[in-house]
């Protein structure tokens, strides 16, 4: 038995009430003057010994009505008592980790089941890693120990406590070195873009190096992205932001970045783009490829640059006027590029590789858990409906009794 608001508990101080009022309200006999009693014959006590009773039945409805009504204002719940599991939850690739073998073994030789963490309950396999999900999920009173990496990529969504019984092993994940793309510049020497993965950071860097047997699915061909920015004048400082972030973007790119600034006045269109960052209040003339548009309106847009779902066309927005300040906040030339390199092909690869870890301090919350709410597991049987229904039939029976009786 358990209280979602344990404070309403102080209202079984009420009780007070009925049981004074019945003590002081009770009806003393009426003296009666008689000369003599000799001629008085003793009567039944049996109507004075009922009005006793009938008044202990009252008091006892009053009381029974304010503990039921306490109890639900309390929120009062029980829970069925349900078969203890113990569970051993081990992140994929910890399984067979030497390190960590005499303790596997010592929690299966005390009854542990070993679960794989990689799913979303501890029977149901998965290819993804949602840490928050699966502890959700538990039962409450589960006798859990989890083994983890605790990549950052697997705390998404709104943070939770960890629950009593959940003992939770952090384990630190080797770096990874890994190819993320390759360019061939010529037939004897290629630019390799290389990344780093570790449990502080992830970096990246370029390397030209002699030719070298790649995975022709990442061995890619040197392309050209051409980028024209057409401005207005009152528009100039915005220009010169971005065609700064367009230089900073070429000096790390592995394709040929060309970036021109073309005034709205001199713009024909008759020379095409791969990209056109559209910064005038002119009307935009039809044009082909991607583009880019600068539309201050989109006041309750976060992000810098968003995509539009509203054109056919590869359309995104600047949703923001530029400054200096606004660039190194926002990441605009990291944002460029992300576009301009059709960066998001790569994303899945990063994620794979991906070996950051999220610190202990951001995993879990410190706060309680609000009031109200109700674990997986639990038996709500003695609930406010059921309390309710007593509440009215008491109340009934209560109000009948003191009306017949005038208490």
């Amino acid at each position: 038995m358990q209280f979602v608001n344990a404070i309403w508990l102080w209202g079984l101080a009420g009780l007070i009430v009925p049981i004074s009022i019945h003590l002081l309200s009770r009806k003393q006999g009426k003296v009666i003057r008689f000369g003599s009693i000799r001629h008085l014959d003793e009567t039944s006590t049996r109507q004075f010994r009922a009005m006793r009773l009938n008044e202990l039945v009252l008091l006892t409805l009053r009381c029974v009505f304010i503990v039921l009504l306490v109890l639900m204002l309390a929120g009062i719940q029980f829970s069925i008592s349900k078969q203890q599991h113990k569970w051993l939850l081990i992140e994929r690739g910890l399984e067979n980790d030497p390190e960590y073998a005499p303790l596997i073994d010592s929690l299966k030789g005390n009854g542990f089941e070993i679960k794989s963490l990689s799913a979303t309950s501890p029977t149901v396999a998965s290819e993804k890693t949602d840490y928050w999900n699966i502890i959700e999920e538990l039962e409450p009173g589960e006798d859990v120990v989890v083994l983890s990496y605790n990549y950052a990529d697997g705390f998404k969504g709104k943070r939770i406590s960890l629950p009593d019984g959940v003992r939770w092993l952090s384990a630190d994940p080797d770096s990874m070195e890994y190819v993320l793309k390759a360019v061939k510049l010529s037939d004897d020497s290629i630019v390799i873009r290389r990344g780093n993965s570790r449990s502080d950071k992830t970096s990246f860097q370029n390397l030209i190096t002699a030719n070298q047997d790649l995975d022709s699915a990442i061995l890619e061909p040197r392309d050209t992205v051409s980028t024209a920015v057409v401005f207005d004048s009152s528009y100039e400082h915005d220009k010169n932001i971005l065609m700064a972030a367009l230089q900073a973007v070429q000096k790390k790119s592995l394709g040929l970045l060309q970036a021109e600034a073309i005034p709205a006045d001199g713009w024909s269109g008759d020379v095409q783009h791969d990209w056109t960052i559209w910064l005038s209040e002119k009307a935009r003339p039809e044009m082909t490829g991607n583009l880019i548009l600068m539309d201050e309106n989109n006041v309750h847009q976060e992000d810098l640059i968003t995509q539009t779902s509203a054109s056919s066309n590869n359309t995104w927005i600047l949703t923001k006027r530029l400054n200096e300040q606004i660039a190194l906040q926002q990441n605009l030339a990291v944002q460029l590029a992300m576009i301009l390199e059709h960066k998001e092909k790569y994303l899945d690869r990063m994620k794979q590789f991906d070996r950051r870890v999220l610190p202990e301090k951001l995993r879990w919350s410190s706060l309680p858990e609000e009031p109200g709410t109700l674990k997986a597991g639990s038996d709500n049987k003695a609930g406010a409906e059921y309390i309710s229904i007593a509440l009215l039939l008491i109340l009934f029976v209560e109000r009948l009794l003191a009306f017949k009786r005038d208490q």
